[in-house]
């Protein structure tokens, strides 16, 4: 039971992580690619 609850945290930690990080990719993607066509 606690087992689970930890894996259920530490998934929601992850999936959250990677969200960010992936937000972060397509902010940095769009600027780029916003500067490349000027």
């Amino acid at each position: 039971m606690v087992a689970l609850l930890l894996f259920l945290v530490v998934m929601v930690d992850f999936s959250s992580r990677i969200m960010s990080v992936l937000s972060d990719g397509v902010l940095v993607a769009g600027v780029w690619l916003l500067l490349s066509r000027c």
